[in-house]
């Protein structure tokens, strides 16, 4: 059984690594979820959807969110980057998640709804953006100055393909207000959450601990909140006392 369904459902845990070295971290972002759409079919979705930009503004915007991959995204930022009137930035973006090319998660509070324009963002096919950020080869990925946004996209896409099969399990990332703590991603459950910290790191690092130990702290009187997980691309599984370390391959 898949390691996250088991979690999940509360099912005794794998812990050894069965899928190790079938792909490395860099060949899992390099080849994605198969054959991406090009620029042009992307344009063409948008145009089908009444969006009125250009093929190069198109273009731009999608690099722009290839770059942007697991951080947030706010319309007046990529509108002041692309050229073209927030508005249409907004539609733009709302057109490419309905035709399945890019994925926004709210941030998380404790209503579960939007605080401010703070939503993160990722395209859906983790090869695409890597193809849109030129990384010609999975040993370039690594060394890219956006390897630690590529990796993120692929685990959240991955966790993301498992969770959608389990009723009831919505995606959130979480961010205090100031910015001073936040969590990449929070899988709510009816009343319970799932933090989960993802890394590019092969160490696991003490401070990815202690952000999903503010985040229980702050939540744990209104929500269950479950065991953290930091996902990482080292081999060793360790189940520490406040978090589980997960090697990338146990999700596969």
């Amino acid at each position: 059984m898949n390691w996250l369904i088991a979690f999940l459902t509360n099912q005794p845990l794998p812990t050894i690594i069965t899928a190790a070295h079938n792909f490395t971290a860099e060949e899992r972002v390099f080849v994605g979820t198969g054959p991406s759409k090009t620029n042009e079919e992307m344009h063409q979705l948008l145009d089908q959807q009444g969006v009125p930009i250009t093929k190069e503004v198109c273009d731009q915007l999608l690099i722009s969110l290839a770059t942007l991959s697991g951080q947030e995204v706010s319309c007046q930022y990529l509108a002041r980057h692309v050229s073209a009137p927030p508005s249409e930035i907004m539609r733009a973006l709302v057109a490419l998640e309905a035709g399945g090319v890019w994925i926004r998660l709210k941030c998380f509070d404790a209503a579960g709804a939007d605080i401010g324009d703070r939503s993160k963002g990722y395209l859906r096919n983790p090869a695409l953006a890597a193809r849109l950020l030129r990384v010609a080869s999975p040993h370039e990925a690594r060394d890219h100055a956006r390897w630690g946004g590529l990796f993120e996209a692929t685990v959240v896409m991955r966790i993301a393909r498992i969770a959608y099969e389990l009723p009831g399990v919505e995606l959130f990332h979480w961010r205090t207000v100031d910015g001073s703590a936040e969590v990449d991603l929070v899988l709510q459950q009816g009343t319970t959450l799932y933090p989960i910290e993802i890394k590019s790191s092969w160490r696991r690092e003490k401070k990815n601990a202690d952000k999903i130990a503010l985040f229980t702290q702050r939540y744990a009187s209104d929500y269950t909140v479950a065991k953290g997980v930091v996902i990482y691309t080292g081999e060793e599984y360790v189940d520490a006392k406040t978090y589980i370390a997960l090697p990338v391959d146990m999700l596969y």
